[in-house]
């Protein structure tokens, strides 16, 4: 394929002009810049920094030392950061509730993961999957982001999970 570029004006005013579709055309060659310009915005935008987030942090102890306390036990501890939050909405009782309530919070292989609405991601694990999505929603609830998408899958890989 022959390309052609056509210039026309005074010399003086063609030389940096020159130079730059030069440069122009080396960058580019023969790339097809519709694939760019014509491509989807969601696949390239990226979430805003995180404004006020709330991190929640659930340990396999009731007490501290948050360890395990014989070497034959398993310390398991969850982290949950919940991105966008509404500031209103955040009392320890709200929190707890949230978390499981009385009952406490179960750990399991069942992994709900949503997709919110502001590029974030939000991951918990449950005993069963009604359990993990329960729980997912009702942390979620704190979030100004909704849910687009809710998945849940389960882990069968044996052994300690990270």
């Amino acid at each position: 394929m022959v390309e052609r570029i056509v210039l026309s004006g005074k010399a003086e005013m063609l030389k940096p002009v020159i130079t730059q579709i030069l440069a122009l055309h080396q960058l580019i060659e023969s790339r097809d810049i519709g694939q760019f310009v014509g491509a989807a915005v969601e696949d390239y935008v990226r979430p805003k920094p995180r404004d006020v987030s709330l991190k929640i942090l659930l340990y396999s102890t009731p007490y501290p030392p948050w360890r395990a306390n014989l070497p034959t036990e398993r310390f398991v501890t969850a982290t949950y950061n919940i991105p966008d939050v509404k500031r209103s909405l955040i009392d320890w009782a709200t929190i707890k509730t949230a978390c499981g309530g009385a009952n406490g919070y179960m750990w399991g292989r069942f992994k709900t993961t949503a997709n919110l609405s502001n590029g974030r991601q939000m991951q918990v694990h449950g005993a069963t999957a009604e359990e993990s999505e329960e729980r997912l929603k009702a942390l979620v609830a704190f979030s100004e982001a909704e849910i687009t998408t809710l998945s849940t899958s389960e882990e069968l890989k044996q052994g300690r999970r990270s």
